[in-house]
């Protein structure tokens, strides 16, 4: 289900335990609501609670749109992650907005690779 967003806050989406070992992780995060007149939406893989991760490597950005009669998803593709040991991962969500309200739902997957 959705979560709601506050305006320029990174909120935590879902997450998912992975044990210690190498990891490919992907995710996808649909913005949904009525937010209007903004400046962005992020969607990120982070270890670390409601934290955005670095752009164009685990993070990716799209320019405002409108959400009052559209949703947006953002892919994450496949994310290389190295774990020492058994590691919460987040799909973590952000967006900057000045009316309205945004929320945000997703999924994140890993297969593990060694």
């Amino acid at each position: 289900s959705a979560v709601s967003l506050t305006n320029n806050v990174a909120g935590n989406v879902t997450s998912i335990s992975l044990t210690a070992g190498i990891w490919d992780v992907s995710s996808i995060v649909t913005f949904t609501g009525g937010a209007t007149l903004g400046g962005f939406y992020a969607a990120s893989i982070s270890t670390t609670s409601a934290t955005l991760g670095t752009e164009g490597d685990n993070l990716v950005r799209f320019p405002f749109l409108t959400l009052a009669s559209t949703n947006l998803s953002l892919p994450i593709p496949s994310y290389r992650m190295t774990l020492t040991s058994t590691t919460t991962v987040y799909l973590v969500a952000a967006c900057s907005f000045t009316l309205g309200s945004a929320s945000a739902f997703g999924r994140i997957s890993g297969t593990r690779v060694g």
